[in-house]
């Protein structure tokens, strides 16, 4: 959505690459954009927090026993059975747990920060 002042149109792409073209928006125009840029911002928060759980389990991905994670993330197995309820690289297959070798990666990122 344009908004125009002086004959030239000033859109929100514009104002993002140029703030300073912000003091030719007419007052009134002001919540309308605001409003856009909050749905755009609520948008791309989604957007950011679900990236990890649109990345299907394809073919790139193992599943591993309990005993081959546990290896993997120097925790016994014990560990693994007690906390697969919140740990979020679980996979459930009927009553037999695996566990998303990719999902541990990204555990294991997230939990140093890299």
């Amino acid at each position: 959505m344009a908004v125009e002042h002086a004959a030239e149109p000033i859109d929100l792409a514009a104002l993002v690459e140029d703030p300073a073209r912000v003091a030719a928006v007419p007052p009134a125009r002001i919540p309308a954009l605001l409003s856009q840029l909050s749905a755009l911002q609520g948008a791309m928060a989604a957007r950011l927090i679900s990236a990890d759980r649109d990345e299907p389990v394809s073919s790139e991905d193992t599943l591993l026993t309990v005993d081959e994670a546990a290896e993997r993330l120097g925790v016994s197995t014990d560990w693994l059975f007690r906390r697969s309820r919140t740990l979020p690289f679980v996979v459930r297959l009927g009553r037999h747990l695996r566990f998303s070798n990719r999902g541990i990666d990204r555990y294991l990122r997230n939990r140093t920060g890299r």
